[in-house]
């Protein structure tokens, strides 16, 4: 199917406000460089948004609802250690693929005085939720150890994998290990932490 022209520019201004933020962050960023950067005009990206926040919080919304979708997908796995590995990888994937939004992302959750979304802010405790479940069915399978407080674990996670990601990123942008490296570091320390 085929994605209309509004649309396309839409997201081709998203995409441009990610890069823009990106490399200048989100305070710094302006409107004039995020049109300049997606090849429109200042009329049209206020056709499709009220403000920089509003793009900001639709590029937020949008990204973090596909974290969530991804990771929902891996909670019917048999047992909860298997779930919360798929999701693990899932989430590394998503943030080692696309580090400017993670840089964003990064920023957002600590930032003073941000102004999430609603969107964002209940995707985020859906993710933490779904970690969490994972977290509190492991530990009734016996394979998790009973002391841990899974909603605590599930928000480590969540900054574990954020934070960790930047970490492995150059200061020229570029990843300083390989994604499979990685996944394999964030599987090895979340394991040791859980199991028994």
């Amino acid at each position: 199917m085929m994605m209309k022209k509004s649309e396309q520019t839409r997201g081709r201004l998203l995409e441009a406000a990610l890069r823009v933020i990106s490399r200048k962050g989100y305070s710094a960023a302006t409107v004039d460089e995020i049109v300049k950067e997606a090849g429109v005009s200042k009329g049209v990206a206020y056709y499709h948004f009220k403000s920089k926040e509003d793009i900001g919080s639709s590029i937020l919304a949008i990204r973090t609802e596909q974290i969530f979708e991804e990771l929902k997908s891996c909670a019917g796995e048999k047992d909860a250690a298997g779930a919360l590995a798929a999701m693990l990888g899932k989430f590394v994937d998503i943030a080692f693929d696309d580090r400017s939004f993670t840089r964003f992302l990064m920023n957002e959750l600590w930032r003073e005085g941000r102004t999430w979304s609603n969107d964002m802010r209940q995707k985020i405790e859906a993710i933490i939720e779904l970690l969490a479940e994972q977290v509190e069915r492991g530990k009734a399978d016996g394979l998790f150890r009973e002391s841990l407080d899974p909603a605590f674990v599930a928000n480590g996670i969540l900054g574990l994998i954020i934070t960790d990601t930047l970490y492995a990123t150059g200061p020229d942008g570029e990843p300083t290990v390989s994604k499979d490296q990685f996944r394999a570091r964030i599987s090895d320390f979340v394991s040791h932490a859980l199991l028994k």
